[in-house]
């Protein structure tokens, strides 16, 4: 029995809006310590090393846009490889024990067990279910919004996602 049925499209949007969720949490952190060491040493008024510190920052930062645009592009190249088209259309299924993530244009199938998801954000226009091995889900809140499904759907998940520690949804 299918409880929620979705059809997708993920393309350039749909990643460049998604792709946020996985930057790893200790990059997150290194860069939180070296803004720290730059507002100790401008308080301290040693600039020289507060000039050294925000130019690491903007390195990371740069090579953090730089991998983000690279894997976008990497991921739309190899759908346009595999499909001919650079957009993955999907059907989503919430099923008794799993997921099912139907591949519209080649046919292909998976099912992921909802055991395997460790995540769960919400994007401006999404919510994605993330698991261990970064594999996700999406699902346009569009449309859940239109049936006024929003809070049906996420109680669902709780239910189902019995592994999710990490739930991270946009209050009113």
């Amino acid at each position: 029995m299918s409880y929620f049925e979705f059809e997708s499209t993920i393309n350039k949007a749909t990643l460049n809006e998604v792709l946020w969720l996985f930057i790893p949490q200790a990059l997150k952190i290194f860069l939180a310590i070296v803004l720290f060491s730059v507002v100790v040493s401008a308080i301290w008024g040693d600039f020289s090393n507060a000039v050294a510190f925000l130019a690491l920052i903007m390195f990371f930062v740069l090579l953090t846009l730089f991998m983000h645009k690279r894997n976008i592009k990497t991921l739309l190249q190899r759908q346009q490889e595999n499909e001919g088209t650079s957009e993955l259309n999907i059907a989503v299924s919430f099923l008794d024990e799993s997921i099912k993530i139907h591949n519209i244009h080649s046919g292909g199938e998976i099912y992921i067990s909802y055991d395997t998801y460790v995540r769960f954000e919400e994007t401006k226009n999404f919510y994605v279910l993330i698991t261990k091995a970064n594999q996700f889900v999406v699902v346009k809140k569009e449309v859940l919004t239109q049936e006024g499904k929003n809070e049906d759907f996420i109680h669902f998940l709780r239910a189902k996602c019995t592994k999710v520690r990490k739930w991270r949804i946009k209050r009113k």
